[in-house]
């Protein structure tokens, strides 16, 4: 959250307590935890002396933007990419605000970022400080916003609840629910003899989509080609255990279904303020 609070879940996958639902998926709020005071003032001192790479709107280090790459057959995958202070600035997107004019400067002069722009002209000590607290945590285990808290800087604090409606929270995602497999992606009419053959139970696994391929409308199926059931890789994902709520008042919708790009649906998770979750 913006206080750099940590909210811990558990994700289990057991029998359901809807009736005739086989299994479920079971999300459980364990708590929350937030800095010891004297690591909550370090952040607040230091985090004010930081600006984002994007204060502007627009992105100055542009190796910070997703890329998208398009494989054979139109399917797409997001590219990231990572090395050694590849984005400058130890590739975080907080800049000290001395760090972030000189690369203003740098900017406004070329028009755009030249591989001879170095930050380290700029003698920070806001930027020493924090690479110093930096450099006693391994990279893998950096919290908060500038990196420089471990676990061992927090503590329980038992009167918090988690909703997705609280400033600096949001929805919880569970995964994607489909395709996992370049197989996944199939001809309307493919599929419409494999699930006849199945006696349409991959259709209860399928959605369609608006995306064509050669000119032929297409169906996402998660189910394996040789039984019909959900194959191997779709039952290691948790979207699939999601039960819905049907007709049932009784049950409150809290799954929010979400098409990121032309096929791929992935699952969230959104709690309202009345029924925040309490651990």
């Amino acid at each position: 959250s913006e206080t750099e609070t940590l909210y811990d879940f558990r994700v289990e996958i057991k029998p359901s307590n809807i009736p005739n639902s086989g299994l479920g998926a079971f999300v459980t709020f364990l708590g929350a935890r937030v800095l010891k005071k004297s690591a909550s003032d370090r952040s607040a001192r230091l985090v004010v002396q930081h600006v984002a790479d994007d204060v502007c709107g627009n992105l100055s280090v542009k190796t910070h933007e997703e890329l998208t790459a398009e494989m054979y057959g139109g399917r797409k995958m997001h590219v990231t990419l990572k090395g050694d202070n590849l984005h400058h600035n130890d590739n975080s997107l907080y800049w000290s605000n001395e760090r972030q004019n000189h690369l203003k400067r740098h900017v406004d002069k070329y028009g755009t970022l030249l591989d001879h722009f170095d930050e380290d002209e700029v003698c920070c000590k806001v930027n020493s400080e924090v690479k110093k607290f930096r450099s006693k945590i391994p990279e893998a285990e950096r919290i908060g916003f500038l990196g420089i808290h471990s676990e061992s800087d927090y503590v329980e604090d038992k009167t918090l609840v988690f909703t997705s409606e609280k400033n600096g929270l949001g929805m919880l995602e569970l995964g994607r629910y489909g395709p996992h497999r370049k197989t996944d992606v199939k001809d309307n009419l493919h599929f419409g003899f494999k699930s006849f053959i199945f006696n349409a139970e991959p259709s209860e696994w399928s959605y369609g989509v608006s995306e064509q391929r050669l000119g032929r409308d297409q169906a996402i199926d998660i189910t394996d080609d040789t039984s019909g059931e959900i194959h191997s890789l779709a039952r290691q994902c948790t979207p699939v255990y999601v039960n819905e709520v049907g007709h049932n008042k009784k049950l409150h919708c809290n799954v929010d279904i979400r098409h990121t790009n032309e096929c791929s649906v992935y699952y969230y998770i959104f709690i309202d303020k009345d029924h925040a979750m309490k651990a």
